[in-house]
């Protein structure tokens, strides 16, 4: 309980952190933070009701969750939300690494070990992009908006592959996390198309 708790509040100041560090050239600082702390209310809102009512769609309805109170915050204060979305997704990342590090040193499970390794991959990955992509051909807008929308949607993909194939990985609900990791990589990839194409 206690490794829990830590893991949630070091998770909380990392994502807060990163979130304002990618953001505090364009924005206010209380815009920035008032934005954030919206996510972490969402997040907690989401693990109260999936504890409550749904505890196996605990994923998804904190995902759910997150997403609604990141657009709130992106209507109200009038942020770019492609620009604030890459933001979350960056900031994201490390909390949800540490989490399946925590998980595969409690119950020793490989599958939560291979998913904090992926995440550490993403961050990689997310890092790499984040430095080329305005000088990729395709990429003719060049956008901020590009890194966060292809980890978000390889994420997602990856987990659609993995809920076929594996049913005891954490966070996997079968069947429904196939359709709707499916969904989310699908709208992922067409803002990305979106997003390239504009001027």
């Amino acid at each position: 309980m206690f490794a829990n708790i830590l893991v949630g509040l070091l998770g909380a100041l990392v994502f807060l952190f990163l979130f304002w560090q990618r953001l505090k050239e364009d924005y206010l600082p209380e815009n920035i933070f008032t934005v954030a702390f919206y996510q972490l209310i969402g997040i907690i809102i989401g693990i109260i009701i999936s504890q409550k009512f749904f505890p196996e769609w605990w994923f998804w309805i904190v995902f759910i969750s997150f997403m609604a109170t990141l657009g709130i915050g992106v209507a109200r204060y009038k942020l770019r939300a492609y620009e604030v979305l890459e933001s979350s997704v960056f900031a994201i990342i490390p909390w949800l690494s540490m989490f399946f590090l925590l998980d595969a040193v409690q119950t020793s499970k490989v599958s939560s070990l291979i998913g904090f390794l992926l995440f550490i991959g993403a961050i990689g990955v997310f890092t790499v992009l984040d430095t080329k992509y305005k000088s990729f051909s395709w990429y003719k807008s060049g956008r901020i908006g590009f890194s966060g929308l292809t980890i978000l949607g390889v994420i997602f993909l990856i987990r659609a592959v993995l809920a076929v194939f594996f049913t005891n990985v954490l966070s996997l609900v079968g069947t429904g996390d196939v359709i709707f990791s499916s969904v989310v990589a699908f709208v992922s990839f067409l803002l990305l198309f979106n997003l390239a194409r504009k001027t």
